[in-house]
């Protein structure tokens, strides 16, 4: 018996099974950052006295202002004197800082959201705390949903699938074929029966030819298709171009089932025409599919641009 829509709601999902994303004064903590800086002095100023009073003024205006933080304004970096909190507490302890602060949103089933910021802002942060990937930094405070489900969350650890991050590097084994890199990411992805499409006889079609299907189509969609038989190759090893390793690591996250997709800067080594035909088949998969795809990209033509719902703007608080 299906499950009705009343009950699909209260899990987070839509009529068509898709997951919300949701983070309210969401804020993570990193360990790091200098609390007293101070410009060291090269063989210049030791030739040239009035560098080195230049660098004890720079020294002091920057300390100066990182210490007079306004009353409205968020200190960033933890400061000689603040109050420790206790073990749970929100707030910063000794040697901590803000990797970005008080952040809120909500994503519906099916929508896109473009991050943009310049590099050290906190783009790759973001992604991986939306993909719940958060055990190496110091601490996170606020809340975040999939769905109803809290990350980490028992309900939400058989579907730990449903969320991914598509690191900024490629990561394959230099000496397989494109063709068998795919296979092996079908292989473990291969959908249930009851989750495949129908053959003629009305009988689900069988693993091996979901798998063929599959791979020809997403190898095709990014134009890939006739490097199957050629090595992936890396520094070391011969294979195909740096720009068809990066659509081949794109294509390969595309196997997934995912329903929650997080994307640091997929378009990296990527032509024009080939990043706009990528965020195109994104487009499509949160259209059809409704998949959430969230991407950073630090270079967004107009017609990239206008594929996305919604865009976020990551920038630094100076403290």
């Amino acid at each position: 018996m299906q499950e009705d829509q009343a009950a699909r709601a209260e899990r987070g999902l839509d009529a068509t099974h898709g997951l919300s994303l949701i983070w309210n004064h969401l804020s993570v903590r990193g360990v790091g950052g200098a609390e007293d800086i101070r410009f060291a002095l090269d063989l210049g100023s030791q030739l040239f006295p009035y560098l080195a009073i230049k660098a004890k003024k720079q020294t002091k205006a920057y300390n100066k202002a990182k210490a007079n933080v306004d009353a409205g304004e968020v200190a960033m970096h933890w400061r000689k004197g603040d109050p420790i909190p206790k073990k749970g507490e929100p707030g910063l302890r000794k040697g901590e800082r803000y990797l970005f602060h008080d952040f809120s949103g909500y994503l519906k089933p099916g929508e896109m959201m473009l991050v943009v910021g310049r590099p050290g802002s906190g783009c790759t942060t973001f992604l991986k705390t939306l993909a719940g990937q958060t055990s190496s930094y110091a601490g996170l405070e606020g809340e975040m949903y999939y769905g109803s489900m809290k990350p980490g969350s028992a309900e939400q650890r058989p579907l730990a699938g449903d969320v991914i991050f598509v690191s900024e590097e490629e990561f394959h084994d230099p000496n397989l074929l494109v063709g068998q890199t795919m296979d092996f990411a079908l292989r473990v992805n291969t959908l249930s029966k009851r989750a495949r499409p129908l053959a003629d006889d009305h009988k689900p079609i069988s693993a091996r030819e979901y798998q063929e299907k599959t791979k020809d189509t997403l190898l095709k969609s990014l134009r890939i298709d006739h490097t199957a038989d050629t090595k992936v190759g890396d520094q070391y090893v011969r294979g195909v171009s740096g720009g068809e390793r990066k659509r081949l690591t794109l294509t390969e996250a595309l196997t997934g089932p995912a329903n929650l997709m997080m994307w640091d800067n997929p378009t990296r080594g990527l032509d024009a025409n080939t990043a706009l035909l990528f965020t195109k088949v994104c487009r499509q998969y949160s259209d059809i599919k409704k998949r959430i795809n969230v991407m950073s990209l630090y270079q967004a033509g107009n017609g990239i641009y206008e594929q996305f719902d919604k865009v976020s703007i990551l920038t630094g608080i100076k403290s």
